[in-house]
């Protein structure tokens, strides 16, 4: 398949435009030195320009573009209280005018700061839970959705939307054609690739396999989904039905890191504060306690035992998440 088929398969499903792409593609010479080798760029998908930026500018383009093709003036989430995805959603209906209801798990006397203040100050509309169940969350928000229906809302249930699942799989391997252009335009021999495990990693994995591009992509997993290699193929295999993709992935192919979560997600590791510290210091580039500061901390963890040598090129995508960094300032400052 070329890139130019996958673009035009890409190109048929509604969307919107909120992300401002092509990220940049930065090379990190003093990160690089301070680890004795490799080369190292990092991919500034926490540039993407909404709402403070982050890999789900691109999974939004598509998720509101499909709500808004059904009709939908109103859409009902529920995530954990720190949720990135939940802040990009409250961003995305701001701009088109989409009323917004946020069902917060775990939300017991947290304190409105990171992601939630900037859902507050979006303009959402908050329910708070204390139970993290995902199920009796779900439930809750159908109970929702019935009585907006009543009120003349047409009402978009985000958990029971299949685009739901494998909106950001879509908009990455969009991501993966962007940084095959940018490499390619500058003859960067890149060899690897890091990031967060999930539904982006999915769209890098599939998109590159699509086109036939010979990165070897690793991801990272944060501790917020169970399962994510079973995900990452069911996303695949989504995109392929969906697109009428020639192949996705297999589950062999999708290469998984699981040892760098720590106590849980949400609590940052000694690692991932070495990390944060060590790209702020040397390039000035601030990276998040919950996702990619633990992404950072795995290929850190490659290059210091030699299974990143020096002979290498290695990409590493910032998906963003700083907001949920002022959430740990107690444990950042170390």
């Amino acid at each position: 398949m070329t890139a130019e088929e996958l673009e035009g398969a890409l190109g048929v499903l509604p969307r919107t435009s909120y992300a401002y792409t092509p990220t940049p593609l930065e090379e990190c010479p003093r990160l690089s030195q301070a680890l004795g080798g490799p080369r190292i760029l990092i991919k500034r998908d926490d540039l993407t320009g909404l709402a403070f930026g982050g890999n789900k500018a691109r999974h939004m383009e598509f998720r509101i573009g499909d709500a808004m093709a059904k009709g939908c003036d109103m859409f009902i989430n529920t995530n954990h209280w720190v949720s990135n995805n939940a802040r990009f959603i409250a961003a995305a209906c701001a701009k088109v005018g989409m009323k917004y209801i946020f069902v917060a798990r775990g939300t017991k006397e947290r304190p409105f700061k990171g992601n939630l203040l900037l859902q507050h100050l979006l303009g959402a509309t908050f329910h708070y839970l204390e139970s993290y169940n995902r199920d009796e969350a779900d439930a809750y928000c159908r109970k929702l959705a019935e009585k907006a229906r009543k009120d003349g809302y047409t009402p978009y249930v985000s958990s029971d939307e299949p685009l739901n699942h494998y909106a950001g799989t879509l908009g990455y391997m969009e991501c993966a054609l962007e940084l095959a252009q940018q490499v390619q335009s500058q003859a960067i021999p890149v060899t690897k690739i890091f990031l967060v495990a999930g539904s982006s990693m999915a769209g890098i994995l599939l998109g590159s396999k699509l086109v036939g591009l010979p990165w070897e992509v690793t991801g990272v997993w944060a501790g917020d989904r169970e399962n994510v290699e079973e995900q990452i193929v069911s996303y695949s295999r989504q995109c392929q039905k969906l697109l009428e993709l020639p192949s996705s992935i297999e589950p062999n192919e999708a290469n998984v890191l699981f040892g760098y979560v720590g106590e849980g997600y949400t609590i940052p590791t000694p690692e991932c504060i070495e990390a944060i510290q060590l790209v702020a210091r040397t390039e000035a580039i601030i990276l998040d306690p919950n996702y990619t500061g633990k992404a950072m901390a795995a290929m850190l963890d490659h290059i210091r035992k030699g299974m990143i040598t020096s002979r290498d090129t290695v990409v590493f995508i910032h998906t963003g998440g700083t907001p949920e960094l002022f959430s740990h300032a107690d444990s950042l400052v170390v």
